[in-house]
């Protein structure tokens, strides 16, 4: 359902100051990067040209009320956003709040959170999600694990459900966590804290990794690691066990037959 804001004259829209235009032109601009689409397939969502969107981004020009419709409707944009720049692009319902959705990650999405962890817009575009035994998980989010370093523990490809580290990091020292740096997104174990000096030791599960010091002024946000989604069960340990119980069968057999023959 696309619902407009009521209480602005509609003829704002083609009399507004140059500045308003401008504002305008920044939010459509700054939503279609976020949602990383190009402005011929961005022009398209509104139905209009790619000629006459450059004109909007750039605050030369208003689409129609047709073409924000179906925009807001298209994409469920608040249009309080749109129109005058309240709120965020793309609110989360309360009801959805309360039932737990978080905010997820993936492999895209990690190469920019280093720097736009803080941008509200930008988080804003992406996936939400609900996972059984996270019902009440606001202000959780969800990860996803790229390559080795941490194997066996994760695999590559893995998601993992994390939430804020909001006391001393000392209390969680040999859990592992998400660090967020200055560059790049680690998922490592907290190894070691040192309050005094503010230095972090994070360290890869997996032994061919090196560890990594970091100090306090680095690490922008650190996650503690609730819960992981994999797709990949370790054929070792699955192998490992069907092998036991193989042995334990056969066990069972010579011993039963051991038994029959004793007078």
């Amino acid at each position: 359902m696309v619902v407009f804001v009521i209480n602005t004259p509609m003829q704002t829209l083609d009399t507004a100051s140059p500045v308003r235009r401008t504002e305008f032109g920044e939010r459509i601009r700054a939503l279609r990067r976020q949602l990383d689409v190009s402005q011929k397939i961005f022009a398209q969502h509104l139905g209009i040209s790619q000629s006459t969107l450059s004109q909007v981004e750039n605050g030369h020009h208003y689409p129609s009320i047709e073409s924000l419709g179906k925009l807001i409707g298209e994409l469920n944009i608040n249009a309080n956003w749109v129109l005058l720049g309240q709120g965020v692009p793309f609110p989360t319902p309360p009801e959805l709040k309360e039932r737990g959705q978080m905010i997820g990650i993936a492999h895209k999405a990690l190469a920019g959170y280093s720097a736009q962890h803080r941008d509200e817009l930008w988080l804003s575009a992406h996936e939400r999600y609900r996972l059984p035994g996270f019902e009440d998980s606001r202000g959780y989010r969800i990860f996803q694990v790229l390559h080795t370093s941490m194997e066996p523990t994760l695999y590559d490809q893995d998601h993992i459900v994390a939430r804020p580290i909001e006391d001393s990091p000392a209390d969680h020292v040999g859990h592992v966590v998400v660090a967020v740096l200055d560059d790049e997104v680690l998922v490592k174990r907290l190894a070691g804290y040192e309050p005094s000096m503010k230095r972090f030791t994070l360290a890869s599960d997996n032994p061919k990794f090196k560890t990594v010091d970091k100090g306090a002024g680095e690490v922008h946000e650190l996650w503690l690691v609730m819960a992981r989604l994999t797709r990949q069960l370790s054929p070792l340990i699955a192998n490992q066990d069907y092998r036991l119980r193989q042995l334990e069968g056969a066990y069972q057999e010579l011993s039963e037959k051991v038994e029959s023959l004793m007078p």
